[in-house]
């Protein structure tokens, strides 16, 4: 009987130390048990952060100075073994890759880049993954952007990758089959709105401006043109262009109808004219008869 509650107590405490072993901790930056990016390989403390010998022996990222051989702040990783639900450094980056990739790449470019000890350096997003260390793309030929580090520069770079992210959420009008992607519209080398184009069709408006991005063009970066907008809403907005269209199709429509009935007047007044001549020519010819 013994033995069979100290085998049960074993198995008890196995399951409890996996659990603990699988908890996500969060100190600092949000770390996970795992994280896919198995590629990235950087084992130093993030540069705001300081490298700490604790009491225990183990070498640590802490956010503040060393107080009775503990970390008196968060402790974003350790170069030492992954101990008391700390992860290891490779482990922390891997997952601050992840999450940035996650949060602030567009789907079209997913692969998130940063040199994180240098705070001047650039940051963006790649088709291809990243380098080992996280600083660059891997294939620097592949589509990448940029994340900016103002937000006047987020808005208006053509290469920026909140533009990117924007563009995918843009939604251009469906007209019948039709359902073209957003578009970038540059201005004077700076982004100004997304525009949707449609194939060329007789009368018919064939694009339009996001309404948005344009607004927040205007609000950015000429807000003395903030009056023009609503001239410009009725002739080129994408909000209005669905009953701009049905206005052209309508006069289409009418224009159409009067050109039939104008034909079909000068039809009948044709009809008519020969009619007379058929008469005027039958009289003549009675009263040459009759004159015999």
């Amino acid at each position: 009987m013994l033995n069979h509650l100290l085998t049960i107590l074993t198995f008890l405490l196995l399951i409890a130390a996996v659990q603990m072993y699988n908890k996500p901790v969060e100190e600092g930056f949000r770390v996970l048990p795992s994280s896919p990016l198995q590629h990235i390989n950087i084992n130093y403390c993030p540069q705001t952060y300081q490298t700490i010998q604790t009491a225990k022996g183990y070498t640590d990222c802490c956010s503040e100075s060393m107080i009775d051989g503990k970390c008196p702040g968060k402790t974003f990783c350790t170069k030492s073994p992954t101990h008391d639900g700390v992860p290891t450094c490779i482990q922390a980056w891997r997952q601050y890759y992840t999450d940035h990739g996650k949060s602030k790449c567009p789907s079209t470019m997913p692969n998130y880049f940063e040199d994180v000890l240098n705070p001047r350096g650039r940051k963006g997003c790649s088709v291809s993954k990243t380098t080992p260390d996280g600083k660059a793309p891997s294939n620097p030929g592949q589509k990448q952007c940029t994340i900016y580090a103002n937000e006047k520069d987020n808005y208006s770079k053509p290469d920026s990758c909140y533009i990117e992210k924007e563009r995918l959420n843009t939604k251009c009008p469906v007209v019948g089959d039709q359902r073209p992607t957003a578009e970038p519209f540059i201005l004077n080398n700076q982004f100004a709105a997304f525009q949707c184009r449609y194939r060329i069709e007789p009368s018919l408006p064939t694009d339009c401006i996001d309404d948005k991005s344009y607004t927040r063009y205007i609000n950015t970066f000429t807000p003395s043109a903030i009056s023009s907008l609503p001239a410009l809403r009725d002739t080129k907005f994408c909000s209005t262009l669905l009953s701009r269209r049905q206005k052209a199709i309508e006069e289409q429509r009418r224009l159409a109808e009067e050109k039939r009935r104008r034909e079909e007047a000068e039809r009948k007044l044709k009809d008519a004219q020969n009619v007379i001549n058929q008469l005027r020519d039958r009289l003549s010819g009675f009263l040459r008869r009759f004159r015999r």
